[in-house]
């Protein structure tokens, strides 16, 4: 017993919760990362995908779980004249960045990893962070 009397023991407590702000930030550096390797491999002629689980039925009649390559949902697509555009998304909904503004225009395609690169570098500087508390609050 006496080695338990050099712990310090407390009543119970509970886990912090979390910040939706900073769960947001979080979770928008993650998907603009996820943008950037897509937008990668569109520039390169490829497609992107990424591995998820999904459960299946075999032929059999039973439901398995498998891994299933799926694409993800790109922030970015062509205009009307054919210049990419790209919207930064918090909660699946564009975020506007200047008043009345969500889009960026982008122009080529290769052109897209650099300012998907930029936005993560801004997003982590804390340059959007008004935009995105504004967008959290509505």
């Amino acid at each position: 017993m006496t080695k338990l009397k050099s712990l310090n023991f407390v009543e119970p407590q509970a886990p912090a919760k979390s910040n939706p702000f900073d769960n947001a930030k979080r979770n928008l550096v993650t998907n603009l990362n996820r943008q950037l390797a897509a937008a990668n491999a569109m520039v390169k002629g490829e497609t992107y995908t990424e591995a998820r689980s999904e459960y299946v039925e075999g032929s059999d009649g039973q439901r398995t779980k498998q891994e299933i390559q799926k694409p993800i949902r790109k922030w970015y697509w062509r205009d009307y004249d054919g210049k990419v555009r790209f919207s930064l998304r918090v909660r699946n909904k564009a975020v506007e960045i200047e008043k009345g503004k969500t889009d960026i225009l982008i122009g080529e395609d290769k052109q897209l990893p650099n300012a998907i690169t930029l936005l993560i570098e801004a997003v982590s500087a804390g340059e959007l962070d008004t935009q995105i508390k504004n967008h959290i609050a509505k």
